[in-house]
C-alpha cells in the first residue's frame, strides 16, 4: 500500500513538471505562504509551480558556508534561495524522486550559472549522502507526502550534523480527516490526506531523538491548493489515448470531491522545527 502511494505521487508530480506553462497564480500562492516579491524575483519562473505550504529558507536561519538539504526540492524553487544565502563556500543539495522535476531544476540551475547546488534522485527514508554531512535540512509541504514517517524522520536525524537542525514548512492535521477525504488519492497527492495530527508528528520526531521539537501553526488558507489542484487534474483530455483519458477524467472526478470541505478545518501549514544535540 505504502508504495502505491508513493507511486501516485510521483506520477503526480512528474506530470507537473512537464508541464511547461506558468501561471501568474502561481506567484500569489506562494506570496500566501511567505515568499516576498523580493524572493520571486530572486529565482526562475520555471520552478515554481504553486506547491509551497510555507517558506523554510526565510526563518531557516541559513549561514554562509553551510551545507543545506532540501527534501523534495522539487525543479528547486528553495534551493535557489538557499545558495545565495550559503554563498559559494557552502553547498546546497536537492533530493527528489520525480526525474522530471530533477530534468527541470537542472535546466534552471544552468540557465542561472548557479555551481553551489547539486541534485540527488532518491527517496527520503533512503537520503544517499553520508552520515552527519548536513548543517540543516529543509522541507517545503513534502514529508507529509512520505508513507512511514518515521523513517524518514530517522534518515534526517542520520544526515545532520551534531547541533544541526531541521526547518520545515509542512501540513499536519488539527482534527481527524472525514473518510472519503483521506481515502481520496487527490487529497493524498495534495498534500493533505497524508498528513498526521499535530501531536503524533511531534512525537515521532522526539522517538526519531530530536529535541527543542516545536510546530507552530502559520494559519494560512489551504483551500488555495484547491485551485491548483484542480488546473491538473484534466487539460485536454480529447487530444490523449484512451487510457490516458480515463485515468485523468477519474482524477478529476478525484479532485472535485474536495470541494465540498474547508481545508482548514482539518489540517494548517505548520512551522516545524527540530534539532539534532
Amino acid at each position: 500500500m505504502e508504495e502505491k502511494k508513493v507511486s501516485e505521487v510521483n506520477q503526480h508530480y512528474s506530470k507537473i513538471a512537464k508541464d511547461t506553462k506558468t501561471d501568474e497564480n502561481y506567484g500569489k500562492i506562494a506570496e500566501s505562504f511567505g515568499y516576498s516579491k523580493e524572493d520571486l524575483e530572486e529565482i526562475p519562473k520555471s520552478v515554481n509551480m504553486g506547491l509551497s505550504c510555507g517558506n523554510p529558507t526565510s526563518w531557516a536561519n541559513i549561514q554562509e558556508g553551510e551545507t543545506i538539504l532540501d527534501l523534495g526540492c522539487g525543479a528547486g524553487m528553495d534551493l535557489f534561495l538557499a545558495a545565495k544565502k550559503v554563498g559559494e563556500k557552502g553547498t546546497v543539495y536537492g533530493l527528489d524522486m520525480s526525474e522530471e522535476m530533477i530534468e527541470r531544476g537542472k535546466k534552471a540551475i544552468e540557465e542561472k550559472k548557479v555551481t553551489n547546488v547539486h541534485f540527488l534522485k532518491g527517496r527520503i527514508e533512503t537520503i544517499p549522502l553520508e552520515n552527519e554531512s548536513i548543517d540543516c535540512v529543509i522541507s517545503n509541504c513534502v514529508l507529509n507526502l512520505v508513507p512511514i514517517k518515521s523513517r524518514a524522520f530517522a534518515e534526517i536525524y542520520r544526515v545532520l550534523k551534531k547541533g544541526g537542525r531541521l526547518v520545515a514548512s509542512d501540513i499536519a492535521l488539527k482534527k481527524e480527516l472525514p473518510e472519503d477525504l483521506r481515502e481520496d488519492a487527490a487529497a493524498y497527492v495534495g498534500c493533505i490526506a497524508g498528513a498526521i495530527p499535530v501531536e503524533k508528528y511531534k512525537s515521532l520526531l522526539e522517538k526519531a531523538g530530536f529535541v527543542e521539537v516545536n510546530l507552530q501553526d502559520t494559519v494560512r488558507n489551504l483551500n488555495v491548493h484547491k485551485d491548483r489542484a484542480h488546473k491538473t487534474s484534466c487539460g485536454g483530455c480529447c487530444c490523449k489515448k484512451k487510457d490516458e483519458q480515463k485515468d485523468e477524467e477519474k482524477e478529476k472526478k478525484s479532485f472535485e470531491k474536495i470541494e465540498q470541505y474547508d481545508l482548514n478545518d482539518f489540517a494548517s501549514s505548520f512551522k516545524v522545527f527540530a534539532k539534532k544535540n
